[in-house]
């Protein structure tokens, strides 16, 4: 079982099955048990087991703690989910139906500007064209705040011609900095992730 090695500390991110998630635990599990040379293999599928929730971990929960498991059972994991069409199909749906905002406050604003940026990087992971979207993804994202908000963005535009997605980012990430420091609130159940850290750049 998993409890048979005395294993040293370490801050293991976890994956039930989400297919949105795969990408991001990809990443964080190389770079913190598969690259570690420290390790054994047999440590390395330990911590995977622990890593692994859900139905993930029932793929793979058979696997005896071995060296020579290791590979196999990572392979198990990758013929799973490292589907691009699931993948992607998950964000799209993640894009298109994230909860609204309900009032003009901070935290609804900070956790759906933070939940969009996340899936538009996943689209570029995917090898997705996403500065082709701006046009579309700002039609999504507007329609997802509150009126306050709406209002406010659109007194910032000039002219007609089209904006850019990054001056919506930049003007959300602004606003939301802003009621930060005022101390408004707002009421909004987003699930926050755990799995990442994004930072958004094009």
């Amino acid at each position: 079982g998993t409890s048979s090695i005395r294993l040293p500390k370490i801050d293991l991110p976890s994956f039930s099955g989400v297919y949105s998630d795969w990408t991001s635990f990809v990443d964080m599990f190389k770079a913190s048990v598969s690259s570690n040379t420290k390790l054994s293999k047999a440590e390395k599928l330990n911590y995977l087991k622990i890593a692994a929730k859900g139905d993930a971990g029932r793929l793979i929960k058979h696997f005896k703690i071995t060296d020579e498991n290791y590979d196999a059972a990572w392979m198990v994991l990758t013929e799973r989910y490292q589907n691009k069409r699931a993948i992607t199909k998950q964000h799209l749906d993640n894009l298109f139906n994230p909860p609204g905002m309900n009032t003009d406050g901070c935290p609804g604003l900070r956790e759906l500007l933070e939940a969009f940026k996340e899936n538009v990087i996943s689209f570029e992971l995917q090898g997705c064209k996403v500065q082709e979207w701006d046009p579309i993804l700002i039609h999504i994202l507007t329609g997802r705040l509150d009126p306050e908000t709406r209002k406010q963005w659109e007194l910032t535009l000039k002219g007609t011609d089209l904006p850019e997605l990054k001056e919506l980012v930049e003007f959300l990430d602004t606003r939301a900095k802003a009621l930060e420091n005022v101390g408004q609130t707002g009421t909004r159940d987003v699930p926050h992730s755990k799995q990442t850290q994004t930072s958004y750049t094009r």
